[in-house]
């Protein structure tokens, strides 16, 4: 049932692109609230045998969780049932996202579309913690853009009680140090990345040698090394082809979706750099991926070709879903 009512919602979404060519869309705050309350119903009622379902029982039961984030603890503590503190997850991920893309964008279906065709059903029903800490990211972005650091700061320390890895995010500023970008430099800096994944001086590697052997640090990252990644998977050719057309195109976009541009270039320069941890890699590059569901309807910023370039969007993003989804095993 879960299944069915999100592929039937996504027709539905594609149908009302197509059927506005594209052109912009905002969604009242009552369209808001329904989509909000009928995504939560499906976040509550994820189906028992999704990866991670048993690890979040476990932690609920009290079987497990000192490996879990301060945030899980505190939802768990004022969680009457499992299913309620499924549900505030789902308020602390989905609901601020869908704020994060009121704030964001004028583009409300086209992102919401993309989101969908993307990582919803790995980050929302699997993944939930890194989908709380990736939520109040892209919240934050607004305030990165408007150069408050004090309230960027904020949110991304309250992300970090989500998920450690959003730690990450506190670089994120370097980015927004020049409102260009630069084709030449980070051609180069992909490039680089890859010259030294065939080298085998990937950081983790680096890192390896230099920390020493008898630390804590040194011996988790013993455990996790050895399984390399594929670095020429098809998401990460895919990331490759999306950054380098609007790395190209990059006058037309506007302050969030030079911003995303970047992310996503940071997202496949750190994915080789990582590839001696797998799980690290792939973690790493989702979190600075994720901003792409603001880059991707950039695409129909056009005022030449409209029907062309929405034909190339609808077929792109139900190629992800493809890809993402059903590839991936997460439905049928």
């Amino acid at each position: 049932m879960v299944y069915i009512c999100l592929i039937l919602l996504y027709c539905l979404l594609a149908f009302s692109i197509n059927l506005k060519y594209g052109n912009e869309v905002s969604f009242s705050s009552g369209v808001f609230i329904l989509l909000s309350l009928f995504f939560l119903a499906l976040i509550v009622a994820r189906p028992s045998y999704f990866p991670d379902y048993k690890n979040y029982f476990s932690f609920y039961a009290g079987d497990a969780g000192e490996r879990f984030e301060p945030a899980a603890k505190i939802i768990k503590k004022i969680s009457p049932s499992f299913y309620i503190f499924l549900l505030f997850f789902g308020i602390c991920g989905f609901c601020v996202k869908m704020v994060a893309i009121k704030q964001n964008t004028i583009y409300h279906n086209l992102v919401l579309f993309t989101y969908l065709s993307t990582t919803f059903i790995l980050h929302d029903l699997i993944q939930i913690r890194a989908s709380c800490a990736i939520a109040i990211f892209l919240f934050s972005l607004k305030y990165l853009i408007q150069k408050n650091y004090a309230k960027y700061y904020l949110l991304i320390f309250v992300s970090t009680l989500f998920h450690y890895s959003a730690v990450l995010f506190l670089f994120v500023p370097i980015l927004c140090m020049s409102n260009k970008i630069s084709v030449k430099f980070w051609i180069l800096i992909i490039l680089f990345s890859y010259v030294l994944y065939f080298l085998h001086l990937d950081f983790i590697s680096l890192a390896m040698i230099i920390i020493p052997k008898n630390t804590y640090i040194f011996q988790t990252l013993n455990f996790f090394a050895g399984k390399r990644v594929n670095v020429f998977n098809v998401g990460q050719i895919l990331k490759i082809i999306i950054f380098l057309y609007f790395l190209f195109h990059n006058e037309e976009l506007d302050e969030v979706g030079l911003l995303s541009l970047k992310l996503l270039g940071t997202s496949v320069v750190l994915f080789p750099l990582l590839a001696s941890i797998s799980v690290l890699s792939f973690r790493v590059s989702e979190l600075f991926g994720s901003s792409i569901i603001f880059l991707l309807p950039e695409l129909l910023n056009k005022n030449d070709s409209k029907k062309y370039y929405l034909m190339v969007f609808v077929s792109f993003e139900v190629g992800l879903f493809f890809i993402n989804n059903i590839i991936c095993g997460y439905i049928f």
